[in-house]
């Protein structure tokens, strides 16, 4: 028998299902803040890795999950035939690339929107929904009230930049922690990411206007958009200067 389900709590109606934690899970988790793909927190559960895929016969066995792309694979093909045009070149090549593949996710028959954080990775987003689109589309956004926190006004400015029809929502240090006890159940998994109330809190904001809403992560990480990648270029030269021996001295 094969049972798939995209939420783990579908599985605690199972009559078979067991719900004994995973061990090596749980070590995962303290050293990652999540459980990572395909380990789950129950045993005899695991998770299909994303960007993967898994046949299932007549008689209900399940194949190996096969990658439909593999990074390692696609390193040494960008290094065997490496991307010989001017850099202006590589700017429109990238467009391309990103716009076909925000386009091809809003193919939807379901209200569509989007979340904007301000940060590289979801304004990019929004620049390219908002560029495929002849309307303008539905960004929301989280405010915090405390300006350490607070990435919607940087979120407004984008927003008005592109001229989208934008919502956002301030919170209360009270209406955060109200979400607290909710969850485990919302997550199904330990997860101890900060994100994860933000995440909820904009969910709740755009499923009153929008049933599906695209998001974008890895975008900061691959264009440099934290404050630490700006040291990046200091650190570099200061390696450079720096003897073997004492860098060594550094690194113990």
């Amino acid at each position: 028998m094969f049972g798939f389900t995209s939420e783990l709590k579908a599985f605690h109606t199972h009559p078979n299902f067991m719900g004994v934690a995973n061990q090596g899970a749980l070590a995962l988790f303290l050293r990652h803040n999540n459980v990572p793909a395909p380990h789950c927190i129950y045993d005899g559960l695991p998770k299909l890795a994303p960007g993967c895929t898994v046949t299932i016969s007549i008689d209900g066995v399940a194949s190996k999950p096969v990658p439909n792309w593999r990074v390692v694979a696609a390193a040494k093909e960008a290094h065997t035939n490496p991307f010989t045009e001017t850099f202006d070149d590589a700017v429109d090549e990238l467009d391309t690339l990103l716009g076909a593949a925000v386009r091809d996710c809003m193919m939807s028959d379901a209200p569509l929107g989007a979340f904007l954080l301000g940060g590289v990775d979801s304004s990019t987003n929004v620049a390219l929904m908002q560029s495929a689109s002849a309307r303008p589309i539905k960004p929301f956004s989280i405010g915090f009230h405390e300006d350490d926190f607070n990435e919607a006004r940087h979120a407004a400015v984008v927003a008005a930049h592109l001229g989208t029809h934008h919502s956002e929502l301030y919170v209360t240090p009270a209406e955060v922690q109200d979400v607290n006890p909710a969850l485990p159940a919302i997550y199904d998994e330990p997860f101890a990411d900060s994100s994860q109330i933000p995440t909820h809190l904009v969910s709740q904001l755009a499923r009153e206007s929008v049933t599906v809403s695209l998001s974008r992560d890895g975008g900061d990480e691959l264009f440099g958009g934290y404050n630490r990648y700006m040291a990046r270029d200091r650190v570099a030269r200061f390696n450079r200067r720096t003897p073997r021996g004492l860098e060594r001295l550094f690194i113990r």
